[in-house]
């Protein structure tokens, strides 16, 4: 890489980082989906040093009946770490609450990073798409959103980036032991982040196998592909193991927890949001287009990936809506376009197939969970749990641009450019209703050492 470019790239994730943290700092606590649940779980691994129940009292959410520490709590473990750190010059509130909020400042530095090698290996002398898929990918408000509060998103972005980059390493070297131990590190970090992210996993495991079933005739690559993917498996069970061996002696075999969180919300729940009374679309009789549709399911999962700040009051203006999503939507058109049959016909090899069918699968398959989630569990239609689309999702567009653009590079710079000033005001518009007002009297309180 040349050295002009690689100063490119350490501004471009300084400018994220530094705006990421301004962002966090001016976030008062508890503003951002279940933020307060997260903390709980920090505060409770910070003070007592060892692994809570999920049901502990301590950590039991008043309304939902359960807590966060069924599921895997690897960034809230990262958190606490930080908490006691910090704690040697300051142990206010909103101190430790920063100190927990740097695991995901942290993820977003991290996924920058990878989202422009990325872009490097996919646009290999056409940086233009590089830099395009780093803007769109980075700089869509949602995803700068994810980064600032306490959650186990951001954890879950920076794994599906590691994996996606190691997809690539692997495919160009034959699965190099480097790209081995990229998709080992990121597989066990999807695995312990958020569940809704483990199509990526599903992927890598289709794309391993794929590849070693294009090279089975091949004995000595056979045997060196057979021998790497033990070395993958290995990594990954001595990365997770531990987790899911715990989950299922402390709850009955219960591996996941998802049961006995479900148990447990039905103990100590409040009426309305017991299992057996949510009123779910299934419960209600109504089908997946009612849903979809009539219960705007679609429509308000779309903007909210695009970008809904707080508990899914603050919204942008619909322009900008109209905005992001007419950018994502034409590059997507312009991708199935490129695909078509005829004399413009995409000519991949089977490789190259294979790692598009990968990245289909992992847009797909958290939409299905989301959509699974909202219509039997919970109706809770919102874009962050379909956000591990992210990189595929732009990817595509990008490769759709490439195609209509053809070269027009200032259309495309004045696209990045509108891109960058909404995703600034979108911060503008966080801070808007109220919360503007208070950044001072926060920072002076909260910051009294």
């Amino acid at each position: 890489m040349e050295r002009s470019e690689f100063r490119k790239e350490i501004v471009f994730i300084g400018v994220f980082g530094i705006f990421i943290f301004i962002w966090a700092l001016s976030q008062p606590f508890n503003t951002a989906p279940d933020e307060h649940m997260r903390f709980w779980i920090c505060k409770y691994l910070y003070q007592y040093h060892t692994l809570p129940h999920g049901g502990d009292p301590l950590l039991r959410d008043g309304i939902w009946g359960y807590s966060y520490a069924f599921f895997p709590i690897l960034s809230n473990m990262l958190s606490a770490v930080f908490m006691t750190m910090v704690s040697f010059i300051s142990t206010n509130e909103f101190v430790l609450v920063m100190a927990a909020r740097m695991v995901s400042l942290l993820c977003g530095v991290g996924t920058a990073w990878f989202v422009l090698r990325i872009g490097d290996a996919l646009w290999e002398g056409r940086r233009i798409y590089k830099w395009m898929f780093a803007i769109m990918t980075m700089l869509l408000p949602q995803s700068v959103f994810l980064f600032t509060y306490i959650n186990n998103d951001s954890l879950a972005l920076l794994a599906t980036a590691m994996i996606i980059y190691a997809w690539i390493l692997g495919q160009k070297s034959d699965w190099s032991y480097r790209s081995c131990f990229l998709l080992a590190a990121g597989i066990c970090l999807c695995a312990l982040s958020y569940y809704n992210a483990y199509g990526v996993i599903l992927a890598s495991m289709l794309l391993f196998g794929g590849y070693l079933f294009l090279n089975w005739r091949d004995a000595g690559m056979r045997v060196l592909l057979l021998k790497k993917g033990a070395l993958i498996s290995a990594v990954v069970l001595c990365g997770i193991s531990w987790w899911f061996i715990r989950n299922g002696i402390l709850y009955d075999g219960d591996i996941l927890g998802l049961a006995t969180s479900e148990e447990y919300s039905q103990i100590y729940g409040a009426e309305q949001v017991k299992p057996s009374n949510r009123q779910t679309p299934c419960l209600l009789g109504k089908n997946l287009w009612q849903m979809l549709f009539e219960e705007r399911w679609l429509r308000t999962t779309a903007l909210s990936f695009i970008g809904c700040f707080g508990y899914m009051t603050i919204t942008l203006n619909k322009w900008m809506y109209l905005f992001y999503g007419g950018v994502v939507v034409v590059g997507l058109a312009g991708c199935m376009l490129s695909w078509l049959p005829g004399k413009d016909k995409r000519k991949s090899e089977i490789k190259e197939r294979m790692f598009i069918w990968a990245l289909l699968l992992t847009a797909i398959v958290p939409n299905v969970l989301n959509i699974i989630h909202s219509y039997f569990v919970d109706f809770e239609p919102q874009g962050r749990y379909s956000m591990p689309m992210l990189f595929s999702l732009m990817g595509f567009s990008v490769w759709g641009w490439e195609k209509l653009a053809k070269g027009r590079r200032a259309a495309l710079f004045g696209i990045l450019l509108v891109w960058t000033v909404f995703t600034a005001c979108s911060y503008l518009f966080f801070l808007i209703p109220g919360v503007r007002g208070r950044i001072i009297e926060l920072l002076v309180a909260n910051f009294r050492i």
